[in-house]
């Protein structure tokens, strides 16, 4: 899900769904992009996501660069 601007283009809040901290089966707990970097050189298949509304690359957060 995600919350855009009021052109409705730019995402400004993202909600990820992030496994439980218990379940085994789940290894990977989502990083943030570094602080002053942009999310789609940290997180390359952001974009794609971003620019198909959510269509393609929809585990996007689990391919950190």
């Amino acid at each position: 899900m995600t919350k855009s601007d009021k052109g409705g283009h730019h995402p400004f809040a993202l909600e990820i769904p992030l496994p439980s901290i218990a379940d085994p089966k789940h290894s990977k707990i989502f990083v943030p992009a570094t602080e002053g970097k942009k999310i789609d050189e940290e997180f390359p298949n952001f974009k794609s996501w971003a620019t198909s509304d959510g269509h393609n690359s929809q585990d996007w957060y689990m391919h950190r660069k």
